[in-house]
């Protein structure tokens, strides 16, 4: 919750100064080519990786969000939940789908 006016400030600036944009742009591509990199190590295909880290990127940032704005009704462990929710189903769909092709006919 402290840090949110401090990137509420930031996101207002990514949207009017060039600059900032181009921080905000280059540490989200970071982050999600980082991202997608694990998730090709945990077996997704690298576009399904790509689209992935960008839902699993939205997903934290809007944790955080309503963690920070109502930390009575989001806490870190329904955050935490959430996101081995979404990792189970994600990387657990993909297991199966690759053990459903790599069975013999």
């Amino acid at each position: 919750p402290a840090l949110l006016g401090a990137w509420t400030c930031f996101w207002t600036l990514a949207r009017s100064d060039d600059r900032i944009a181009a921080i905000h742009r280059d540490n989200y591509a970071g982050f999600r080519a980082r991202l997608a990199e694990l998730l090709v190590a945990c077996g997704l295909s690298g576009a399904d990786a790509r689209i992935q880290a960008i839902s699993l990127t939205a997903l934290v940032d809007g944790l955080w969000l309503e963690m920070s704005l109502s930390p009575d009704v989001v806490t870190a462990e329904i955050a935490r939940r959430q996101l081995e929710s979404w990792a189970g189903r994600v990387i657990g769909e993909h297991r199966k789908r690759f053990r459903q092709l790599a069975q013999p006919i």
